[in-house]
């Protein structure tokens, strides 16, 4: 939409001789006009006069000539002619005025409204320059404001002056330009720690176009991995600037925040209620004092509270509330309530999307990590809840070594990754690797050394133990275990837990 132009000018034709006007300069071109009037508002020049070659029919030009003077950055003005002789008078000048004949120009300008957090002025373009920043809706002008920071404005432009207006312009100062994932990720965990909606980012071309790529996909696993769930996005190709608003971040994000901070205000009723009883459960509950106890506690505490449910029309599901108040949650309700209660207490915790192995394909799935002396190790607690029996702690504090077996994700740059080796100290009972009988024979000695009576093994697929579960249990017999053999096979990843050891 065109802006019409606001020009306080009045045309007095032979109103004055022109002798009171004093001499002035003799124009013979329009670009010498151009010229010589962007030479007087550079001096701020607020009365000047010129005579020009009556062949320019500048009288009869008024509007063309009115907008050279705008373009010039005269705001308003007042002119008398007479006989080739132009007086200009009572001239009000923009803010800051400047004619931009090149893309460096324009960023520069750009570069001081910024700076100055300036919401209202006018660019004033070259012909030539004013068409390629028009074309393709100011795509190329968008890329420039994107240097600068600016993340919102409106825009209206004059043809005819070569002028695009600016309100309300918006800037995000402390942004920078990523270049890399890694520096997404810290601008995305800058953002999230603040609770911020929205989050601007401002990209290079290859970092922009990775983000973007299938439906912004890696974008979600990152916004997810710090707590973000549903947002819309606003996509600039040409700034390199991608826009995160309405963001909704997990409750368990959202309430550590607030317990944090003191501040309240941004919880509903039923967030605020999850707090008070996670709270109440950490102070009744005889928690051990030491992180592995306690977090064991935690996990199991989840495990007996929350029995698994999908349901489409609930969000709480979704979340701690749901898996707190009610004691119903999926995958990511488990997620968010363990990193909600172990957050509060002091653990390092983060959610972790990805995908997992089901005896019927592979789904999306949701788990956590945890930092344990300085590496992070993975928990599952929905995959460790046994339905109302005992807790597991199979899928619990695993290095990537062994949870890559049945788990799939991302590692995403700018967050640690996860330990490569699990360390038996860390888990309530010791986890192996088992590919042979041979080595089934030198687990168990080792299971019998420390009078073990619970143990994991993965065998890998179709290895001989599945195949031949006989012959397993009489490896286990003649290495020492005593009576009846209690176990749970999977055949998806090549898993067995053993339980209720004796020797």
């Amino acid at each position: 939409m065109k802006r019409k132009m606001l020009l306080g000018w009045m045309l007095l034709l032979l109103a004055l001789p022109f002798s009171a006007l004093g001499s002035g300069q003799k124009i013979t071109s329009w670009q010498q006009l151009e010229s010589y009037l962007i030479d007087r508002a550079q001096m701020r020049d607020t009365d000047f006069s010129f005579t020009f070659d009556t062949a320019l029919n500048l009288h009869k030009k008024p509007d063309e000539t009115a907008a050279l003077m705008q373009q010039s950055g005269m705001n308003s003005f007042q002119w008398q002619y007479s006989a080739g002789h132009i007086r200009v008078f009572n001239i009000e000048y923009s803010h800051e005025f400047a004619v931009c004949r090149s893309r460096g120009e324009v960023r520069d300008y750009l570069a001081r409204c910024a700076q100055a957090q300036r919401g209202d002025f006018s660019l004033f373009l070259g012909k030539e320059l004013y068409k390629e920043m028009k074309a393709n809706q100011f795509s190329a002008l968008q890329a420039l404001e994107s240097e600068v920071r600016m993340v919102s404005r409106s825009l209206s432009y004059s043809d005819q002056t070569c002028a695009v207006y600016y309100s309300n312009a918006a800037y995000e100062a402390e942004a920078r330009l990523c270049t890399s994932l890694a520096q997404v990720m810290e601008e995305l965990k800058a953002g999230a720690e603040r609770m911020q909606d929205p989050i601007h980012l401002f990209c290079s071309k290859g970092i922009y176009r990775n983000l973007v790529a299938n439906d912004t996909a890696l974008l979600y696993e990152m916004v997810s991995a710090l707590g973000g769930g549903s947002y819309s996005y606003t996509l600039n190709e040409s700034g390199g600037r991608i826009t995160l608003s309405n963001i909704r971040y997990m409750a368990g994000h959202k309430i550590l925040h607030a317990y944090r901070t003191g501040d309240y205000s941004g919880l509903a009723q039923r967030e605020y209620d999850t707090l008070v009883f996670a709270v109440n459960a950490l102070n009744q509950g005889n928690m051990p004092s030491d992180l592995l106890g306690a977090e064991k506690w935690i996990h199991d505490y989840l495990c007996d509270r929350i029995t698994y449910t999908v349901d489409p029309y609930s969000e709480e599901d979704d979340c701690a509330v749901g898996a707190l108040l009610s004691g119903r949650a999926n995958c990511d309700g488990y997620a968010d309530a363990f990193y909600l209660m172990g957050s509060l207490v002091g653990m390092e915790i983060r959610c972790q999307s990805g995908d997992a192995l089901r005896t019927d394909g592979d789904e999306g799935h949701m788990w956590n990590l945890i930092r344990l002396n300085d590496q992070w190790y993975m928990v599952d607690v929905t995959w460790n809840d046994t339905d109302g029996q005992e807790p597991s702690h199979i899928w619990y504090n695993l290095g990537a070594d062994f949870a890559r077996y049945s788990h799939f994700w991302q590692q995403l740059e700018g967050l640690e990754p996860m330990a490569e080796k699990t360390e038996n100290g860390y888990r309530p009972y010791p986890i192996y690797r088992c590919y042979s009988f041979e080595d089934l024979k030198n687990i168990t000695a080792e299971w019998k050394a420390f009078s073990a009576d619970r143990a994991d093994i993965f065998y890998g697929y179709g290895a001989d133990l599945y195949a031949d579960t006989d012959r397993t249990y009489e490896v286990m017999r003649k290495g020492g275990v005593r009576g009846s053999i209690r176990s749970v096979w999977y055949d998806r990843p090549g898993f067995v837990h053993f339980y209720g050891l004796s020797y």
